[in-house]
């Protein structure tokens, strides 16, 4: 309003007509000199370049401009906040209205067309479009193209691997029948022949994960049975009761009715045996220890005896002490135990590293002892009997007296310790573990409260 007061006094005319002031404003503010003004600048870029949504503003003001019907003013609108901020319209009681004529004239249909946002697609020239179509089609076509390679590759594939899953399991069905010929073959030649087709059968059924080893097995075994393959063991005058393999499998001993104990070498089988003589009776079991230097056997004889096998035809160790027949014989897992079982019903432990001294004798069985064994650990001892029992005993004496202690669960009262060992004895826990018994201090042993 001052700018055009401003011009209008720099007219120096006596009188206006309303014709002349329309040139005045015109001239002050529509065409080139729109752009020069400052508040329709700041008008300008309140609507096009500041507006929160171009395009919303834009509706808005042309809607209220055209006044075909009321635009209510609404606080809670962004858009109508920006246009009133802006200046250009005004609120009129509830209704928005433009501020002046200037801005009507100013922003008129033309402009707001002009100025209004245009989608960047339409902003690109037809030419560089039709380029982009093109370049899109053939994006598609190559897509498609590629799709289509990779769904024949796909095909091929799956083509091939059932192919390669064909000849296999074809080749698995020929190795099948093929085993099951040769085994079926191999056991008419009991030979080297026939040995070798077992083999091959074997071999056959192993590459074909088949499930027919039972012909297989059967055609192995058929063949190393027969007495062209088999290992016997000749020697003994009488019925062998008991065979037993040294730790490394390298030797193997009997005890017969024939009074002796026989040392086979498996690396030589054909070879004579080393004879054990010195029982009287029938050697009914025999042991190697663990380091498969000393082989014990027992005989009816009623002893035991301890072979050192480093100078086998030496005279063995006797341990007497069984006053019936020995069935079974075993060594503890360090070799320094060995358990008999016997006819006169008992079970008896050998120290053997003092082996003449007197045995610990276990009772309990009411008829003979046929067999007995050591636990792995060697702290447990099993004995089976014809009395149709099973007995577990502990091995080892510390053992038992270690048990004691976890069985009464106290130690002795000192009234019980002045009674059966004296009070000359200071007292000591029987039990380590355990609180001292009843009458003791607990400041320690020895003391009375």
């Amino acid at each position: 309003m001052q700018r055009l007061c401003h011009a209008i006094a720099e007219q120096k005319r006596g009188s206006w007509s309303q014709a002349d002031t329309d040139a005045v404003v015109t001239s002050t503010f529509f065409g080139e000199m729109s752009e020069q003004d400052h508040n329709l600048q700041f008008v300008r870029d309140m609507l096009i370049k500041r507006a929160p949504d171009p395009t919303r503003v834009l509706a808005t003001y042309r809607e209220i401009r055209l006044g075909r019907h009321p635009v209510r003013d609404e606080e809670q609108s962004l858009v109508k906040a920006h246009l009133k901020l802006s200046g250009i319209v005004r609120r009129e009681q509830d209704v928005l209205r433009v501020r002046n004529p200037i801005y009507t004239g100013v922003f008129d249909y033309r402009w707001v067309q002009e100025h209004w946002p245009v989608h960047w697609i339409k902003r690109i020239p037809p030419a560089v479009l039709g380029l982009m179509a093109s370049l899109l089609i053939i994006v598609v076509l190559l897509a498609m193209f590629a799709r289509t390679q990779q769904h024949l590759a796909q095909q091929h594939q799956e083509t091939a691997m059932k192919a390669i899953a064909s000849a296999k399991e074809q080749k698995r069905l020929r190795l099948i029948s093929l085993a099951q010929a040769l085994a079926a073959r191999a056991v008419r030649k009991n030979d080297d022949q026939g040995a070798l087709l077992a083999r091959q059968a074997y071999l056959f059924h192993q590459q074909s994960q088949s499930h027919v080893l039972d012909q297989m097995d059967d055609a192995l075994r058929t063949l190393l049975s027969s007495s062209y393959f088999s290992n016997v063991l000749w020697g003994h005058e009488s019925g062998v009761w008991f065979v037993a393999f040294s730790p490394d499998g390298q030797m193997l001993a009997s005890g017969s009715r024939d009074n002796t104990v026989r040392l086979w070498d498996l690396r030589q089988p054909t070879a004579a045996p080393t004879v054990l003589r010195g029982h009287a009776e029938v050697v009914w079991s025999v042991a190697f220890n663990p380091d498969g230097q000393t082989l014990a056997s027992g005989s009816a004889d009623n002893t035991v005896r301890l072979w050192d096998l480093r100078q086998p035809t030496a005279a063995p160790t006797v341990l007497r002490g069984h006053e019936k027949a020995v069935y079974s014989v075993a060594f503890s897992p360090d070799g320094q135990t060995l358990v008999s079982g016997s006819r006169d019903k008992t079970v008896r432990l050998w120290d053997l590293r003092q082996p003449t001294a007197v045995p610990t004798v276990l009772w309990g069985h009411q008829r003979v002892v046929w067999s007995v064994a050591f636990s792995p650990d060697g702290q447990t001892l099993a004995a089976g009997s014809l009395d149709q029992t099973i007995f577990i005993w502990i091995a080892r004496t510390e053992t038992l007296a270690e048990k004691i202690c976890q069985q009464v669960w106290r130690n002795l009262t000192l009234d019980e310790w002045r009674q059966f060992v004296g009070e000359d004895l200071p007292y000591a826990r029987t039990c380590p573990n355990l609180p001292a018994g009843e009458g003791i201090s607990a400041e320690g042993p020895g003391t009375t409260p």
